[in-house]
């Protein structure tokens, strides 16, 4: 039980925009990444050729001169005209043409939006080679638009075009996994504490799918996919790690204008706790810690009697923090990706000294935190009784 002398707490990694992103209250097409997309590409190393039947696809002039005008147009924002000759493409065997198809009758570009048409054209897309029709593939899946809802054909789509390379195909392995098998939201949206504390307290060795979740939202991120970008920038601020909140600054800076909820609050919080010294603490687990180590500095400073509540607090701010205890008994989350190796804390502990002034004094509060074995962290605040007025043996 905790006593008058002792705070506790905790901060999740919550991983709430995968939830937003996979039921589409955040487009996953917010930015227009089809002119890096478009490029056709072979997928050599997922057997495509074998598996379709291909080893080369015969190019007819006609056909590629009926894309390349397509494209333009379609580039031009000439979707009528860029209809026309995608068809006439896509007659000719293009794929590329198949794929603007199906970009065409998704977005509803010179042609009422028509998802399962879209899809029908994805479909053929990727039939014909082209990477960037995966992930589009998958998203359908996912959001069972043109097609009934399958998550798992929708990873297995996500990795075909990860393995291909499409950093949007990354960006979607990362959203299934944390969304499906990786998962801790009950069908309300609400954190499920039984589903929170069992995916914590796997092993290391029972890590792999977290690793390939995060792994290929490291990827996106590295290949600036946008909203890999913004969502590794938010998991930073809530995630321990080593230089997180120096990564999160990075990335923030990268998406200047296309910032999601959040972001700013972790920005400035970051801002702040740079003025005041050294911290392991992401944002929001210095946020989240504020409340229980605002109380116990306003106990140590203006004990239990002198001052009212409401006049205390309103004289309280913190003005320092230090690492009093390294890091001990750490272990991250396994990453491939160059410069990540660290940034998931799976278990480990640490201790910050926390400086206050409050009633015209200061109070320093022990802060001990406990790494919780999903990138967030509990802490615990212990004082003597001695130190805090009103409370001390007599």
């Amino acid at each position: 039980m905790t006593s008058a002398n002792e705070m506790m707490g905790a901060s999740r990694n919550e991983g709430w925009l995968s939830r937003a992103l996979m039921f589409g209250a955040v487009s996953s097409h917010t930015w227009n990444t089809d002119s890096t997309i478009l490029s056709w590409r072979h997928c050599r190393k997922m057997k495509m050729r074998t598996l379709l039947g291909m080893t080369a696809l015969l190019w007819f002039s006609s056909a590629q001169a009926g894309f390349d005008d397509s494209y333009k147009a379609f580039q031009a924002e000439n979707y009528p005209a860029a209809l026309t000759e995608a068809h006439k493409a896509a007659e000719g065997g293009d794929p590329r043409a198949y794929y603007l198809l199906g970009l065409m009758y998704q977005g509803g570009r010179g042609v009422p939006a028509d998802k399962t048409e879209a899809f029908n054209w994805f479909q053929k897309a990727a039939n014909g080679g082209i990477a960037g029709s995966f992930a589009r593939l998958g998203w359908a899946y996912v959001r069972g638009e043109g097609t009934a809802q399958d998550v798992s054909k929708a990873l297995d789509l996500a990795r075909l075009s990860a393995r291909a390379n499409d950093p949007e195909g990354q960006f979607l392995v990362h959203l299934c996994l944390t969304f499906d098998a990786l998962g801790y939201f009950d069908e309300h949206g609400k954190v499920d504490n039984g589903k929170y504390w069992r995916l914590a307290s796997r092993s290391v060795s029972e890590r792999e799918l977290d690793s390939e979740a995060m792994d290929s939202l490291y990827l996106a991120a590295e290949r600036n996919f946008p909203m890999a970008v913004s969502t590794l920038a938010l998991s930073f601020g809530g995630m321990i790690g080593e230089g997180n909140r120096k990564k999160m600054v990075g990335l923030i800076q990268k998406i200047a204008g296309q910032r999601l909820p959040g972001i700013e609050r972790y920005e400035k919080i970051s801002q702040y706790m740079d003025t005041l010294g050294e911290s392991l603490a992401s944002p929001q687990l210095f946020a989240d810690a504020q409340t229980s180590v605002g109380v116990m500095a306003l106990l140590k400073a203006c004990g239990v009697n002198e001052t009212p509540p409401s006049s205390a607090a309103s004289s309280l701010k913190q003005v320092s923090m230090t690492i009093s205890r390294p890091l001990r008994d750490s272990a991250y989350l396994p990453s491939r990706v160059p410069g990540y190796e660290r940034s998931y804390l799976l278990a480990g502990a640490w201790t910050e000294e926390w400086k206050y002034e409050a009633c015209g004094k200061t109070a320093v509060v022990s802060v001990v935190f406990t790494a919780d074995g999903l990138g967030g962290a509990m802490f615990v605040t212990s004082q003597s009784g001695a130190g805090i007025a009103g409370i001390g043996a007599k």
